[in-house]
Order: C-alpha cells, then structure tokens, then sequence
C-alpha cells in the first residue's frame, strides 16, 4: 500500500512538472508572437488632417460657403482659417475657433461679398492645430498650400440651351455647401413651355436696396432678375426658377413678386413665390418673359432702427465690417453721434442705401477716441427721436 501512495506521488509531482513546463512554453511563445506584432504594427506620431470637397462654381449674391472635416490626431484643439481674395486682390480672413474633433464644419464669406463686379474668387482653408505646444498646419483643398489658392468661377448669368417642346433644366451649383442637394440652382423648363431649342438666360441685376413704405411698414426689393429666352416672345406655361440667392439678407415673414411692365413694377398676383429665409435663397414660378423682383415687407419699432452690433472694435473695420449698421433708414432720416458730455461729434444724412453706417470717424475724419457714444435718429415722418448708446473702442 505505501509503495501505490508512493507511485501516486510521483505521478502528481510529473503532471505539475508538465504543466509548469506547458505555462511556461506558452507564455515564452506569446511573448514571441507580441514582440512579433509590435514590430509590424506602427506606433508612431498621428498627424492632424482636413478635408473639404473644392467649391468650383459660386453664384454673384451668394456665399462661398466650405464643409470641412477635421480630424485633430493627437491635437487637443484646432481652428479654422478661411482666406480669400476677389479677382487677386486682397486677402481676407474669416477665423473660426473651437472646432470640434471628426465634426463637420461649415465656414464661408459673409453675405454681400461676391457681386457681379468679380470674376473669380481664389479661396483656401487653414486649419491650425495644437499638439502639446507644437503647431501644426494643415491645407483644404488638395489643391491648395501654404504658396496656393484655389479659384472659383463667379456666375453671374445662368444659361444654356432648352428645347422647349421636350422640356428639360439648367443646374449651377450656388457654392454654398451646407445646403447639400439644394444647394443648385435650377431652371426648370416644362415639357411645351416654347417651340424648338432655344438659350434660357436668368440674369441677376443690380436694383436691390431701394424701399419705400412708413415708419411703421417697410418695403424692400432684396432681390431682382430677369428671364430672356433667346427667339422666343411669350411663353405657354410657366418656367420654374429654384433657390435663388437673395441679395440682400432678409428675416421679414411677408413676401411679394412684382413683374416689370414698361417702366412700371406690378405685384404678380397668385404669384408661386416661396423664400427659405434659413438658406437665403427663393423659389419662383415666371409666367411671363421679362425682369422680376422680390419684396420683403417688415413691421417696424424703434428696436429694429437700432444698430446690431452695439460694439465695434476699429482695428476690425472692413468692407465685410463697416462700423456700426443702422437698418431701414430712408432719405430724410439721420443719425446724430454725441459724446456722453453732450458734444456732437457726428451728423449722418441716409442716403436710402441700406444699411447706414456710422464708421467710427467725427465729422472731421478723425477717428472717434475709444469710449461710449450716444446715437439719436431721428425720422423724416416725424414722432419721438430713437436713442440709444454704442462702444467704439481701439
């Protein structure tokens, strides 16, 4: 009996051995093959990086407005960098901080830069990245470097050839990339609109900012074109236009659609008017050839005469950055600036453009010292002069 405990003994014992000898094998190959992987996997330093599709076509009154996706790599924060210059003049930067990480952003022009007078706009982004105190640059398009542009196609005229009897469309891509599928313009001929083919012109014209209407009721003409097709006199169905570009800004919750008859503006009664005041852009149906324009009509109080931006930085001011914007001011309203002593310092006739800007100066040219200034408009109608206070500061 001892010898069997004995032999039972030594059988344990050499089972243990074998299995340390398994662990120890096992673990000897594991180390192997993990010292095998992190010489094939690479480890190293992972960039930042952007992308953004190149904008090739953007509308004259419209924005050039950029998708771009950034991925930080080991960055912890990054902002974005849009610079552009109208027919190779001078460089204009639009910064967007706080860029959120594998995010979708969007970063464009502001409204009213691009008109009919350019030609082209030359654009590119730069997105500046933070790694551990390091700065990191990086260029959207391909195309573009820290030597290069891209340059952009303004269209101020969309045309092409229809055949009327089949029917069919003209498309332009507006430049603005947040709008996706409606991002294009589109001419829509129905099938017998006219006989044969022809070429289809919608043109955008220049009669934006007069206005008419009380202290209490403004009118506005935000957007005027006309449609020309080439050997054709009088249409037998209407022609559908979509998201057009409003060329001026609007918020206003009533529209209306006047045709040009002669010298005369007509409201188009019926009219298939529709305005996406989040895009900026209208739908319209043009029953006849001619020119058309959109009116916006707005409810006025004292608040919507005082200036948005209560603040103005001088080192700031620019063409996209005027100064300070009196809206809805006809000819025969003015604006009076006095320091908080109560000494004029300013006096501004508007001219009936839109808005009114007071820039900073006296009425010498001087510039304003740094302070807080008192305005007073005061309405050709008559009623209570509207003031108010604003920051000029250096």
């Amino acid at each position: 009996m001892e010898r069997v405990f004995k032999n039972i003994s030594f059988l344990i014992v050499m089972l243990a051995l074998s299995v340390s000898c398994c662990f120890v094998n096992a673990y000897a190959a594991s180390s192997e093959t993990f010292k095998t992987i992190t010489s094939v996997v690479d480890f190293s330093f992972i960039e930042p990086a952007i992308e953004h599709e190149k904008i090739d076509t953007v509308l004259a009154n419209g924005i050039l407005n950029a998708k771009v996706y950034a991925n930080f790599g080991e960055a912890t924060s990054g902002n974005a960098v849009l610079e552009y210059k109208l027919d190779s003049g001078e460089v204009v930067e639009i910064t967007k901080t706080g860029i959120t990480n594998r995010r979708d952003f969007y970063i464009g022009t502001p409204k009213g830069t691009i008109t009919k007078d350019n030609s082209i706009i030359e654009y590119r982004i730069k997105c500046v990245f933070d790694v551990d105190g390091s700065e990191y640059v990086r260029y959207a398009p391909v195309e573009a470097s820290s030597e290069t542009f891209v340059t952009v196609q303004v269209i101020n005229v969309i045309e092409g050839n229809i055949d009327g009897s089949a029917g069919g469309e003209i498309s332009v891509f507006c430049g603005d990339q947040s709008k996706e599928d409606d991002g294009y313009v589109i001419v829509s001929v129905p099938e017998g609109a006219y006989s044969g083919e022809h070429k289809v012109t919608v043109d955008f014209l220049e009669e934006s900012s007069s206005s008419s209407g009380s202290s209490q009721v403004r009118e506005n003409v935000i957007s005027t074109v006309s449609l020309d097709i080439e050997g054709v006199s009088e249409l037998n169905s209407p022609i559908l236009i979509k998201n057009l570009p409003l060329q001026n800004e609007t918020q206003a919750s009533k529209f209306s659609l006047q045709y040009q008859n002669g010298t005369e503006w007509e409201s188009v009664t019926g009219a298939s008017l529709s305005v996406d005041k989040k895009y900026q852009v209208y739908t319209f149906a043009a029953s006849d050839l001619g020119s058309y324009r959109v009116i916006e009509s707005i409810k006025l109080s004292d608040s919507s005469y005082r200036p948005k931006n209560r603040i103005v930085v001088k080192g700031k001011i620019g063409n996209s950055y005027p100064g300070f914007e009196f809206k809805y001011l006809q000819q025969g309203d003015s604006i009076t600036i006095y320091d908080l002593k109560g000494k004029k310092i300013r006096k501004i006739s508007a001219d009936g453009s839109d808005p009114t800007v007071w820039d900073g100066r006296k009425d010498n040219g001087d510039w304003a010292e740094s302070g807080t200034y008192i305005y007073q408009i005061k309405l050709k109608s008559g009623g209570d002069a509207i003031s108010g206070t604003v920051a000029f500061v250096w």
